[in-house]
């Protein structure tokens, strides 16, 4: 798990550069979204916001397919 917070705003941020995308409730909920997923993964840490980092087998990538 990854802290993320000191770049929490600036995630914020780029994800709204896609406002076009949404209607104004969507992204509000996208962040919401987001912002529960982060402080759930970062449970039991230091940190408010963490993000996993999952290490996969090049088999498990689908390469060659």
């Amino acid at each position: 798990i990854t802290d993320v917070s000191p770049t929490w705003d600036k995630k914020i941020s780029s994800v709204r550069c896609y406002e076009a995308q949404f209607e104004q409730p969507g992204m509000e909920q996208l962040i919401r979204s987001l912002d529960t997923t982060a402080r759930r993964v970062a449970e039991g840490e230091s940190f408010m916001h963490g993000e996993p980092l999952k290490i996969l087998h090049t088999s498990a990538l689908h390469c060659g397919i």
